[in-house]
């Protein structure tokens, strides 16, 4: 049985697609790496711009600006690619996140400013503070991607 190129390449886009359809009914939607950068989960588009991520509709729309991790986007995407709508949930982490991060900078900018030693203590606990919520809300999100990436 002899196959020429033509019939080769049907046999494998037929696997694909397939494969893809099979994905799609576990809630998986295949990303594709775009060739200006951003990353195409069926009809919507993660871009990353100034440190954030945004998700676009088809059209170009942003439907949910400044996120801070890659890890919300992609499920973020997956969810509309699959069900049409997000868990507000990761979202909401997302912001708890950033906060916490931008707390744990904050705070340790002030530790190493030249200030008063009892001051230090308190300012160090406040650093230990925001750096367990940000960590917490982060595995929070890590763990609705690692069930993303986990194929049942």
């Amino acid at each position: 049985m002899n196959l020429n190129e033509a019939e080769v390449y049907t046999k494998l886009r037929q696997i694909n697609e397939s494969v893809k359809s099979n994905l799609k009914r576990k809630g998986i939607v295949v990303p594709k790496k775009n060739t200006d950068g951003t990353i195409s989960v069926g009809k919507f588009k993660i871009v990353k711009d100034q440190g954030f991520y945004t998700i676009l509709d088809y059209s170009g729309l942003a439907l949910y600006q400044k996120i801070n991790l890659p890890q919300t986007a992609a499920v973020i995407a997956n969810e509309l690619a699959i069900r049409h709508f997000a868990d507000l949930k990761i979202l909401d982490y997302d912001r708890k996140y950033g906060h916490a991060a931008f707390e744990e900078s904050n705070h340790n900018k002030l530790l190493n400013k030249s200030i008063k030693a009892e001051y230090k203590d308190i300012i160090r606990s406040k650093v230990d503070i925001a750096k367990a919520k940000k960590e917490h809300y982060r595995s929070e999100i890590e763990l609705g991607f690692r069930k993303l990436i986990h194929i049942r």
